[in-house]
């Protein structure tokens, strides 16, 4: 199961590396509520080569800090990368002077709520293969531990009298 997840966890780090592990990102999020070591252990779990290792409530914990994070960019960064970037007419006086930095930034965020989008689809299929597939070998319950299941009744008989083993 876990070996499923690994294509998926590789384009999330492709995602979070060329987007949202750069200096210029952390230059805009000033006053953007989010905790740097939020930040990190994203960029460790992703880096990770032992997802193998992680049960599914570690596996699902991380996809709710990742998610939490993309909110947090969503809500608080995304209405005013703009005038953060330096880019916005509206506020001339913070303009970027130099053309080609100018250019960039545009770029920027031009590109960011794109692979915004991109990130949060690629957490939700993360979650999703979580919840189809289950916890894999590292949590499952042996054979001989699990409960019988019960029989439905056949139709015309009463449910007690039926072998329910």
């Amino acid at each position: 199961m876990r070996k499923e997840l690994d294509p998926i966890i590789a384009r999330m780090r492709e995602i979070f590396d060329k987007n949202f592990d750069r200096a210029w990102f952390f230059s805009v999020l000033e006053s953007v509520p989010l905790q740097m070591k939020s930040i990190r252990e994203i960029r460790e779990f992703l880096r990770s080569e032992k997802h193998q290792q992680y049960d599914t409530a570690e596996l699902e914990e991380k996809a709710q800090e990742i998610e939490a994070f993309l909110r947090v960019i969503r809500e608080y960064l995304l209405p005013e990368l703009r005038e953060r970037l330096g880019i916005s007419y509206l506020d001339p006086q913070n303009l970027v002077d130099d053309k080609d930095e100018l250019l960039t930034r545009k770029f920027i965020a031009y590109t960011l709520p794109h692979n915004l989008k991109e990130f949060l689809k690629l957490n939700e299929e993360f979650k999703r293969e979580l919840a189809e597939k289950g916890s894999g070998s590292n949590t499952d319950v042996p054979a001989e531990n699990k409960k019988p299941e019960m029989q439905k009744p056949e139709a015309g008989k009463p449910a007690d009298s039926q072998n329910l083993n």
